[in-house]
């Protein structure tokens, strides 16, 4: 059948370069532009009547609250700055506390910065909030 002690060049170049011939196509494949899915808009469908057209109805017998009212009923922002989430309240609060309890003196927002590695608006509001705790 095949000697294998006096194998065929063609063989030879075969089983050797196929490897490289399989990378090439494989790699063609892969980055083949494809083309773009055409994509025809539907007909519309005609309604059999128009629908109405919406109208805003406000009430009138009672009357518009007042600013100040308006105002008071707006909670306010604990802190200014970004809004922070509970668990890193909490992360923030037993930092703080660790520190307090090694130094004696409250964690500062840049001390505060530094352990967390978040950018300072962020440290200052997490800061704001744990002194109003």
């Amino acid at each position: 059948m095949l000697d294998l002690h006096h194998v065929p060049a063609w063989l030879r170049i075969l089983v050797a370069g196929w490897p490289a011939l399989a990378f090439l196509g494989g790699t063609l494949l892969v980055h083949a532009p494809t083309p773009a899915p055409t994509t025809s808009a539907p007909e519309p469908v005609p309604d059999e009547e128009p629908a109405a057209p919406e109208v805003e109805m406000h009430r009138t017998d009672t009357p518009a609250p007042a600013p100040a009212e308006l105002d008071a009923a707006v909670p306010k922002p604990l802190a200014a700055g970004p809004a922070v989430p509970p668990a890193l309240l909490d992360h923030a609060r037993s930092i703080a506390d660790a520190h307090r309890d090694s130094t004696g003196e409250q964690i500062t927002a840049d001390a505060l910065t530094a352990r967390l590695g978040l950018p300072a608006p962020t440290c200052q509001a997490i800061a704001a909030q744990l002194q109003l705790a």
